[in-house]
């Protein structure tokens, strides 16, 4: 679907990862975002378009940037698996088409004869410096890497390259599944893993007494003991904003993988922890769509912390919500915008989950006056509109008003 883009008309989307939420005691029975004091959000709801949408597919996993693609515009492909490949992309890793990257990540194992019954001590670890994983990316390459299997890394992990490898393996569980128990139960298991069981073993020999480690102990630090191997994924193939539907974009966002997905969708991305600003910039800009996307919320909400959360969805509406609706009048052109949550994350669960989730939908060429519309999760459902097919919600910002999706 081509737009034809309206005179002068400027489309900017706010997606916030975990937005939504679940009612809770500790709030009187309300969500966070019901129980958050947001009065510019309130504003423009009384003049929205509001609704719920299905953004996650019940039958698959969700994530977050799952529901990104599916914010653009897009439904996710079928070989989609994980969103490794997007964080490399976003890192200035680009592999080829059909390479297949894993997550590797240093593990700390116990002392054991045999590597399969080493039990896991730390999953990950955490503490490793950008110099710390520069070297271990190097040892790797040199003891290991061929020219099928290959090691990258960037500023916070290090990645293995699978030239042309198969994109489903097996069975690649993480290491915070093994914590605590002897690894040999966790390993990767099925018909394309013994490869990659017998390189994680390769990087345990190597390491042991590696000066890397020597230096790490002698600084009171855990040793890494192995690397594991999970999280495999490829490059999703998508095609770019622009040729789906007709309008350059640009996307703002704190998220590596989300930056990825952007640049997978050819537009320009902005990756940064100071979203409010980037935003305006890009809203002064020629682009006529901005894309703004934040995975804060979404973080807060998996540490389970309600009042932050909540805090956070108050300061939303202070620090990003005015700046970018002030933007957008100030450019004397009619806008469009979208608040929406890309995924529910209840902080009582500490996870996220396929349910659908309050979107809002402002025209100021076209306002409407709903008085005791709210925008949060009751809101949205008391409104009675419900989009099934979250991919449509983009299109219909795009039609005119008086169009029908």
């Amino acid at each position: 679907m081509v737009v034809e883009r309206l005179s002068g008309m400027k489309y900017a989307l706010i997606v916030v990862d975990g937005l939504s939420d679940r009612p809770t005691e500790q709030l009187d029975s309300r969500t966070p975002l019901a129980a958050a004091v947001k009065p510019l959000i309130q504003t423009l709801a009384v003049k929205s378009e509001i609704g719920i949408t299905k953004l996650s597919d019940s039958m698959t996993e969700p994530h977050p940037v799952k529901s990104n693609m599916v914010l653009l515009g897009y439904l996710p492909p079928e070989e989609y698996r994980s969103c490794v490949s997007l964080e490399a992309l976003a890192s200035g890793i680009v592999p080829g088409q059909k390479d297949v990257l894993f997550r590797c990540s240093p593990v700390n194992l116990s002392p054991a004869e045999e590597y399969s019954s080493r039990v896991m001590l730390r999953n990950h670890l955490a503490d490793l410096s950008e110099d710390e994983i520069h070297s271990l990316t190097v040892l790797l390459n040199q003891e290991i890497g061929n020219e099928w299997f290959q090691f990258v890394c960037n500023d916070q992990q290090v990645f293995m390259i699978w030239k042309q490898g198969e994109p489903e393996p097996g069975v690649l569980l993480p290491p915070e599944k093994a914590s605590g128990n002897p690894i040999g139960a966790f390993l990767p298991k099925g018909d394309f893993t013994p490869v990659l069981v017998h390189i994680m073993e390769q990087s345990e020999r190597i390491l042991r007494s590696h000066p890397l480690n020597v230096a790490r102990q002698q600084g009171g630090k855990a040793p890494i003991s192995s690397i594991w191997l999970w999280g495999e994924g490829t490059i999703p193939v998508i095609p770019s904003f622009k040729e789906t539907f007709g309008l350059d974009a640009i996307m703002v966002t704190d998220d590596r993988a989300t930056a990825g997905l952007g640049l997978t969708a050819q537009m320009e991305v902005k990756l940064t922890d100071n979203i409010a600003k980037a935003a305006v910039q890009a809203i002064r800009g020629k682009k006529p769509l901005v894309y703004i996307h934040t995975a804060a919320i979404g973080k807060i909400s998996l540490a389970g912390d309600i009042e932050a959360k909540t805090a956070a969805i108050e300061a939303l509406d202070r620090e990003l919500v005015v700046p970018v609706t002030s933007a957008l009048s100030e450019t004397g052109e009619p806008f469009r915008l979208i608040i929406v949550s890309s995924i529910a994350a209840p902080c009582g669960l500490k996870t996220v989950m396929a349910e659908p989730v309050p979107y809002l939908l402002y025209r100021s060429d076209h306002e409407i006056q709903q008085e005791r519309q709210q925008f949060d999760e009751t809101g949205a459902f008391s409104a009675g509109r419900y989009i099934p097919y979250g991919d449509s919600l983009i299109r219909r910002m795009l039609l005119n008003e008086n169009e029908e999706y």
